[in-house]
């Protein structure tokens, strides 16, 4: 038998030359790969390519992926980052400061900063939105009425004093008196 690998007695198999030879090929592939502790995959380039052939990033995923686990996940440091424990989403901070029930934080030292919906579209209905959704249910996805009085939004403007944030403006959108119904809100 005739090799390129070398076979030791603890069943390793490593090439002969380092960066030379392939594990199957387009049409002589592995089926799956199982492996007990870690997995390093080294190319040329240095991009990994999910369901890819030629990434053109360092990790290039054709398809859906998710990022789970009891761990926090970031991409580029502070870009974006998922705080697991809390469940809440920062940009620009690995810190998101929110209120109980609020999921995403996005901050900046620059001397501005915000959020910008941007509608691009010759279609007059076709605009930018914001909205403020309420339902009087617990269960996400269960539609239940809100009534006279009820809050469906606050838009706040807050600064900073003695050490914590202080609400300085404040417009709240409340669901008029009268009766509540589908077609009159």
């Amino acid at each position: 038998l005739q090799t390129d690998l070398n076979l030791t007695e603890a069943l390793s198999i490593t090439p002969k030359t380092d960066n030379t030879y392939n594990l199957g090929a387009a049409s002589f592939r592995w089926r799956d790969l199982f492996v007990a502790r870690n997995a390093y995959l080294a190319t040329v380039s240095g991009s990994v390519g999910i369901a890819v052939t030629a990434p053109e990033s360092t990790l290039d995923v054709s398809g859906n992926f998710s990022v789970s686990g009891s761990t926090n996940s970031s991409i580029d440091g502070s870009t974006f980052f998922k705080d697991a424990t809390n469940n809440n989403v920062g940009i620009g901070t690995t810190s998101p400061d929110l209120r109980v029930g609020q999921k995403l934080d996005i901050a900046t030292s620059a001397n501005y900063g915000g959020m910008t919906l941007s509608t691009w579209s010759a279609t007059a209905p076709h605009a930018s939105h914001f909205e403020f959704k309420h339902s009087k249910n617990n269960t996400i996805g269960t539609h239940t009425d809100v009534a006279a009085g009820d809050s469906l939004g606050v838009i706040l403007g807050r600064g900073s004093g003695g050490g914590a944030w202080r609400d300085a403006t404040r417009i709240e959108f409340l669901v008029g008196t009268g009766t509540v119904s589908a077609t009159s809100m």
